[in-house]
This record gives structure tokens, sequence and C-alpha cells, in this order.
């Protein structure tokens, strides 16, 4: 199985050494996860209180389905969810004001640079218009979410590559994550155990791509249900524009591209563990700076 540093994100090539030597690059990388170790275990010592983001004001971009606001939510925090393709809206459009929101969300599509794309793609990098609106809004700090292929054209912040199964989740859905104005969290410790699937926006697809690791064709179901939020295909598909006959028959839109849209919708999105992971930390950054305030 290929071994990623947890402190870089990048394929270790020689992984034989010892201990916990061998999921760092060298020892640069094994210092610096060490003080991210150290800087989060500080956070939890520090807060006195369950963690909450209640009164924190939060814009998520390129929203999709929501799922990484779901998990901001979990913790209190009020999210307003910007302008998505789906729903007929352009974030190129979209101008913001300085100093509304506490924090910004999201991840930019991520065909443009993603290995699972099923033939190629001509997608636009819309990286550079999620650090615009970073730098219009001029927030606490922000987060974007996208895959390893995508540090090159990524903003020169703090990152961390995360795996679903380190953070409590079902999938071995590994993502990268910038940190804007402040640093990075550290990588989980590695979970004991074998996830069997990742959830991507192409498992509706059961002639695609299946030389990638874990594509296999997935219901909308059981692809909430790894993503971690088990109802909510159901409300993807039962609420698409339409009617349904009495039978459970749908006119207007057929019942297979519902699901499609659906598992696209799915599988653009964070899986709750990975989103609770990073809530919680945010959650205890912001305890910290309201408590030296």
């Amino acid at each position: 199985m290929t071994e990623y540093c947890l402190y870089c994100g990048s394929e270790i090539a020689n992984s034989s050494s010892g201990g916990r030597r061998r999921h760092f690059c060298d020892s640069r990388c094994r210092v610096g996860h060490h003080r991210r170790e150290k800087r989060y275990n500080l956070l939890h010592s520090n807060c006195n209180e369950t963690p909450s983001l209640k009164r924190c004001l939060i814009l998520e971009l390129f929203p999709g389905a929501g799922l990484l606001g779901k998990a901001f939510e979990h913790f209190g925090a009020t999210i307003v969810r910007g302008p998505d393709i789906l729903w007929g809206a352009d974030v190129r459009d979209f101008r913001s004001i300085s100093g509304k929101f506490d924090g910004i969300i999201g991840g930019p599509p991520c065909q443009f640079a993603s290995r699972a794309a099923i033939s190629g793609t001509s997608a636009e990098n819309m990286i550079p218009e999620f650090v615009r609106i970073v730098e219009e809004s001029k927030p606490t700090w922000a987060i974007m979410e996208n895959v390893r292929e995508a540090l090159p054209y990524a903003p020169a912040w703090d990152y961390v590559f995360l795996r679903d199964w380190d953070c409590g989740g079902l999938t071995h859905r590994r993502r990268g994550f910038w940190f804007y104005g402040i640093s990075a969290p550290p990588t989980p410790p590695k979970r004991i155990g074998t996830p069997e699937y990742s959830v991507l926006a192409s498992n509706w697809n059961y002639r695609g791509t299946s030389h990638l690791r874990g594509h296999k064709w997935l219901s909308p179901g059981r692809a909430a249900e790894l993503q971690g939020y088990p109802d909510l295909a159901a409300k993807i598909i039962e609420n698409q524009p339409g009617w349904k006959k009495e039978n459970g028959h749908w006119n207007g839109v057929t019942t297979f591209s519902r699901q499609v849209l659906a598992i696209h919708m799915i599988g653009n999105g964070v899986p709750r563990s990975m989103g609770l992971y990073l809530a919680k930390y945010i959650a205890l950054v912001e305890y910290e700076r309201k408590k030296r305030s």
C-alpha cells in the first residue's frame, strides 16, 4: 500500500524505516508534524468547555450538497451558502464584503487536476476565484479543500492532507485542506484497518474507470451512508423538479438521472468525519482567539 507523508502529503518512496519514521519524508516533515501536534494538544488543554462555533458566520463556496457546511453547523455555526453552478449561479459574479464573515470554507471543483476524471476534462481551475473572494472578504480564517494533484495550483497557505478513515470515517478518501489566516492541524494518527470504498462523483458509472482504487458502482443510499449522511440521498432524489406517479415512477426527470445527480453531489462532498475533525479544530482556534481578546 502506498505510504503518504503525514506532514506534506507526498508519496514516500522508501517506507522501510521503522516506527513513526516511515510515515514522513524526512526529519523536517517529522518535526513539522510534531509541532502541529503540540499546538493542537495545547488548544485542547486550554479549552475548558465544549468547543462551539455559535455566533460564527461562515461563507461556504462551491457548496454543492453542503456536506462541509453541515459539519460546521454541527458545532453551532451559521452557514451562508454561496452561488453554485448546480443552481444556475456563477461564483465569478459574486462580490463579497470585507469583514462580514468569520470564516470561509469550500472546495473549488477538482476536475481540472483530479486523476478520477473519467475521460479527461477541460474544466477551468476555479481556485483563483476562491482566493479572490477570501481576499475580498478578509475573514479571520478560511479553509479550501481539493485533491492532492491541485497542490501546484494552490495558494501559499499552510496545508494538510487528511484521510477520512483516519478521521473516524468509512472511506479511504484523501483530501488536501489549505488554511488561510491560521496554521493547519496535524494529521490524525493512522487508524488500524483498511477501508473498502471511496465515494467519487463517478460512482454511478458501473462501466467507468474501474482501474481506479475503490471505484465501484454505488447506489445513492450507500454513497450517502459512506459519506456519513445516510438520509441525504433520498432528500436529493425526492426533491428534484418533476412529479411522481402513484405507482412510484417519476415523470419529467428519470429516476436514473436523479440518482446520477445525487451521486455527483454526494461524491463531491467532504465526508462527515473529515468535516467534523476540521470544524472541531476551528472551534478550538476560535475559543483561543476569543479568550485572548
